[in-house]
């Protein structure tokens, strides 16, 4: 990504502040009465993997040594470092958007994607909307290209320390937490196998996460009926990731993806909400 110098957006609705960056169209910071209820980005960094929160367009997860074929056309991708051989998480993530929308509670941002690597052409945008408690990311991308496009969406939020997790979901992919590739589907019991780098299906579109001293709720519209769960060794935070699809599903199951028509637009949004004490 760019190292070009831009203003990153405050949007404010008392007692929360929210603070997002069109390097990557992330979230650097957010906070409610003071308290950072994700992982803060820390100061003066533009690395789109130490945020709070980054977009996951037009893919989430890993794409196995970064290659697939879509209807007829095999596409090669470059690798990611973190995740190499394989792709990782799109590229939204490493592009510089500009700044459609602001006012004091709301801000969009719009990246237009001409081709290349990724042979569609699209425009991706994403809106931020806060609220004294919450807050809503809503992505939505729109196929320029003259054929269907793979699309995947998701957000990726990190939040901070050991919570407990209350979620309902059908199944379970485990994987190799070194190289996690999706290896085999099981019933969701309520428990995630440790190390945790797991992909939920048939999710409920709702989690809880719990911490002694709050509360947070999380919760997602379609098509985003995955949640991938991603912890550290060490847990020093935790990821609980809305998504539309499960890892490598351009290879493994490419029914997962959402087959985007010329002209059409697909939107999903998430929205993170400190719930009030009991």
């Amino acid at each position: 990504m760019s190292g070009t110098a831009v203003d990153a957006v405050q949007l404010t609705a008392e007692p929360s502040q929210l603070i997002v960056d069109p390097r990557g169209a992330v979230v650097r910071q957010w906070s409610v009465a003071g308290e950072r209820i994700l992982r803060p980005m820390p100061d003066g960094s533009s690395d789109p993997l130490q945020s709070a929160c980054y977009p996951l367009v037009p893919f989430s997860s890993r794409i196995s040594e970064g290659r697939f074929a879509w209807q007829g056309q095999d596409v090669q991708l470059p690798p990611m470092p973190p995740a190499a051989p394989h792709a990782l998480h799109g590229f939204g993530w490493r592009a510089l958007w500009t700044v459609e929308e602001r006012s004091e509670t709301r801000t969009t941002f719009a990246w237009l994607h001409k081709g290349g690597d990724w042979p569609w052409s699209f425009e991706a945008r994403q809106t931020f909307a806060l609220t004294p408690r919450a807050f809503v990311m809503t992505l939505s991308v729109n196929n320029l290209d003259k054929t269907p496009m793979p699309l995947g969406l998701g957000l990726h939020p990190h939040f901070p320390g050991t919570p407990t997790l209350e979620i309902s979901a059908e199944g379970l992919w485990t994987a190799d937490y070194d190289d996690p590739i999706p290896q085999r589907l099981v019933p969701f019991d309520g428990t995630l196998p440790d190390p945790v780098d797991h992909c939920l299906t048939g999710w409920s579109g709702e989690a809880v996460l719990r911490w002694p001293d709050r509360i947070v709720r999380l919760t997602a519209t379609p098509p985003l009926g995955h949640l991938h769960i991603y912890a550290p060794r060490g847990r020093a935070f935790l990821c609980a990731e809305p998504v539309s699809h499960a890892p490598d599903a351009l290879n493994r199951a490419p029914a997962e993806m959402i087959a985007l028509a010329p002209g059409e637009t697909v939107s999903a949004s998430a929205r993170i909400e400190v719930l009030p004490p009991r």
